[in-house]
Order: structure tokens, then sequence, then C-alpha cells
């Protein structure tokens, strides 16, 4: 963070984008078009060091900024709750593609009745390669169009839902009445399965992706008491050789 003076000291003689090319009446904000050329650039550039896996995780991000625009987005409980808000589809901790958050924009097709937070989901993965996916969602995006649109186009999902993503109202019930959930669910999600998992509090959960292994348990040993000898390092034992001369 450098004082805005200098800043503006330094902007004088160094721009990463010609200004004369901003358009004011296109549908991107001008802060977006001066970075839209080196923001295409990294991104074509990190597909080509970098191919996904099939596990890949999408959420919100915040680029943080506190000066005047009419494009910053404000989210309370964020580290740095006020700056310019982006859609990321990542991969370990790499950013492999994202999206700009502008506000009534529809991101590409919306056939199944998506929101516009839902539809990111669906505009970030038609950028990757074409491959299988498994996209993990947080109750941002979840609901039960999000899900049936992703697995027309081959991709698995798993995603946390809220109560009014179209998740089934007996797991609705359960949610607000947590504590006496109950162990099985009879009912057809058509092809998007639904659960509840009791945590600290009950959560639901919708996803596209089962693999029959829902009764297998893995017992793990409970880990010995630090006194025990069982816990104490191995004893390891070293000599040295004298050397002739």
């Amino acid at each position: 963070i450098i004082p805005d003076n200098k800043f503006q000291l330094i902007h004088r003689h160094l721009r990463p984008f010609d200004h004369t090319q901003i358009d004011e009446t296109a549908p991107l904000p001008r802060v977006f078009q001066g970075i839209e050329e080196w923001s295409d650039h990294i991104q074509a550039v990190s597909m080509q060091l970098f191919r996904p896996g099939p596990h890949l995780a999408v959420d919100e991000c915040i680029i943080r900024y506190t000066g005047n625009s009419d494009s910053i987005t404000t989210i309370k409980g964020k580290p740095d709750p006020v700056g310019f808000k982006i859609w990321v589809i990542a991969q370990m901790g790499f950013y492999v593609k994202w999206l700009w958050h502008i506000k009534e924009d529809e991101y590409g097709d919306n056939d199944d009745a998506l929101n516009s937070t839902q539809a990111v989901v669906v505009g970030l993965t038609k950028t990757l390669p074409k491959s299988t996916y498994h996209v993990f969602v947080d109750n941002l995006f979840s609901s039960t169009p999000l899900f049936r649109n992703l697995r027309k186009q081959g991709y698995e999902a798993t995603g946390t839902a809220r109560t009014n993503s179209g998740i089934h109202k007996e797991l609705v019930r359960d949610k607000n009445d947590d504590g006496k959930a109950k162990r099985m669910y009879e009912f057809n999600a058509v092809k998007v399965n639904q659960m509840a998992w009791k945590d600290n509090k009950l959560v639901l959960f919708s996803f596209t992706v089962f693999t029959g292994a829902d009764d297998e348990r893995v017992i793990r040993q409970k880990k010995p008491s630090s006194k025990k000898s069982e816990a104490k390092p191995i004893r390891r034992f070293f000599w040295v050789t004298k050397l002739s001369k």
C-alpha cells in the first residue's frame, strides 16, 4: 500500500492500459476495461502452464479497494469487506478462471431459471477445457436447478444448501427443528441427491455424485496418550566409526 499522492505521480508516467480506448457506453465498467487485457492474458498463459484436474471449487473473492467507483461491493464478514468482487473457479489455491462481478449481468444463457449468482457457476465451467469435472460450491450457489444444469453438461456437483434452495421440505423441517433429524428420507429429487448431516448444527447438502459406498465406515485408531510409550518418538542409535589414516 502506497500513499495516494505517490501513486498519482507514478500513474502520470506509467499506465498499464490505453486510456483512449475506454468506452463509456460499454456494458463492462471502465474500471474493469482498464485491466481486461491483462486479465485475459494472465488467464490464457495460466491455462498453458496449468491444466486443471477433476476437482474444482467456485467461490466469490474480494480485491480490496476503498476508492471511488460504482463497481465497489461491500460484503460484511469478509477480512477485507470493501472492494471489487470477482467470481473464481480454483484448484488447490490456484485461480484457474475468473469473472468480474457486474451488477445485473446474466453471465451467459439462463435456460434453467437460475438466478444471476447461480449462473456464475455455469459461466465459469464453460471457460474450462472440455473434460469431466467435479465442482464444489457453498450454499451461496447451491440449488436444484443449478445442479441439474451442471449434470446436463456432464459435470458432477456437490455443495451445502440453504433451506430456500429447492431442497426437500422434510430436510427443511428438520433443519428448522435441529436436533431431531431423521436418519433416512424417502423421496426422489430427480437426479439431484439431497441429504442432511449432523455436525454442530444440521447441515444440508445437495450432490449429483453417488458411489454406492454410503455404508462404508473408516475405523480410526484412537491416538494414544502422550505419556504412553507408543506415543513417544522411536529411539535412534547413531555411532561414528573411527577412520584409519
